[in-house]
């Protein structure tokens, strides 16, 4: 059998898929199943357009279409995950997925060799059996300290750290023999799978030297409308994003962060980095929470070159937009208004209805 099988999936935005795709194609020698759920008639035309230069005897591609919003926010991309299972079966010992707003920034015989020795690890000497290993650099505007430290514990057995209370995520490198024992199959949502194999005792570990990277701040697919379109007209020719020279290190005594490695090409962002779109308002607690350890204005970016800066305001060209920025931000304080309001209204009628029943209990007496 061969060793692994390479998987890209990705949904409505075509540059973001031609990029994964390429990541992959420059730095691995192994198989690719390239996998494009088109929106509607429209995105089948562009896609089909965009992928005329994806090419070679490693590559193989399909384009399906996109399922509609009202079966399952998954649904497209687990239908694409079971059909590359399919492909894998018999023929590969791994399957490394990876999503479109992605790319791969590092691989080499370590990073396989890496790969095998934890799944042979698993199981075994106290350790938890693994079905997933996380490939991912994480962004600290994500994982703030206080959210590293609760959700990531190292294991002596597998000589490398575990994400607490997690069995698997959407993307890294699974092991095809234990897909198949398990006779797995993805469906429903990711924390119900997650749900079910640590019932199981799965545990999932990560890379010491992480090889792939979300693009910071995409633009996203939601209810199959794009959401922040405009920051596609930012990005400078591909590769999205680059590496900094000297990586991988000798020493992971301590976390690889994304912010400390990768930075975008030819473009500008906001810094640290956020893997998914400003429609949650979580982002902004998070972020407030780490420029309160690094020190950094809220305003902070990083362009083309890696150079950080702590910007008053994003500058032109910056994605996202400082116009989505501060409607974001201001959504956020005014949802944290009403639930302050709320909490508050709530407060005083329970002080109230207290106030007025003793009254009358005094009354009585």
């Amino acid at each position: 059998m061969s060793r692994i099988l390479h998987v890209v999936v990705g949904s409505g935005i075509p540059g973001y898929f031609s990029n994964a795709i390429n990541s992959v194609l420059a730095l691995t020698t192994d198989d690719v199943l390239g996998i494009y759920n088109y929106l509607d008639d429209e995105d089948f035309a562009r896609a089909s357009e965009s992928f005329h230069g994806l090419n070679g005897d490693r590559l193989t591609m399909a384009l399906r279409p996109n399922l509609k919003r009202s079966l399952t926010k998954t649904g497209s991309l687990y239908l694409a995950y079971n059909e590359a299972i399919d492909s894998a079966r018999n023929k590969y010992d791994y399957l490394h997925f990876i999503q479109a707003d992605m790319q791969l920034m590092h691989w080499d015989p370590e990073t396989f060799e890496e790969i095998e020795v934890l799944f042979q690890r698993s199981g075994k000497n106290g350790a938890a059996p693994a079905v997933c290993i996380s490939t991912v650099f994480e962004c600290k505007g994500k994982w703030t300290d206080q959210y590293y430290l609760a959700n990531l514990i190292y294991s002596p057995a597998l000589r490398t750290h575990v994400y607490r209370g997690v069995s698997m995520s959407d993307v890294g490198v699974f092991s095809m023999r234990v897909i198949n024992e398990l006779n797995l199959r993805f469906g429903g949502h990711e924390v119900d799978m997650q749900g079910s194999l640590a019932r199981l005792g799965f545990e999932m570990p990560k890379l010491r030297a992480p090889i792939s990277a979300f693009v910071p701040w995409p633009v996203t697919v939601r209810n199959g409308k794009l959401k922040g379109l405009r920051r596609l007209k930012n990005y400078a020719q591909p590769p999205l994003l680059k590496m900094r020279e000297g990586y991988p290190m000798s020493d992971y005594s301590k976390n690889v962060w994304m912010e400390d490695w990768v930075y975008p090409n030819g473009w500008k962002t906001l810094h640290p980095f956020w893997p998914t779109d400003t429609v949650s308002r979580k982002w902004v607690g998070r972020r407030q929470e780490r420029i309160k350890q690094s020190g950094q204005n809220f305003w902070a970016t990083i362009d083309g070159a890696g150079v950080v800066r702590d910007s008053v305001f994003p500058g032109r060209r910056m994605t996202p937009g400082l116009f989505e920025l501060l409607a974001a931000v201001s959504r956020s304080y005014l949802t944290d208004s009403a639930q302050a309001v709320l909490s508050s209204l709530r407060y005083r009628f329970r002080m109230l209805t207290t106030t007025v029943s003793q009254t009358v209990k005094s009354l009585k007496d």
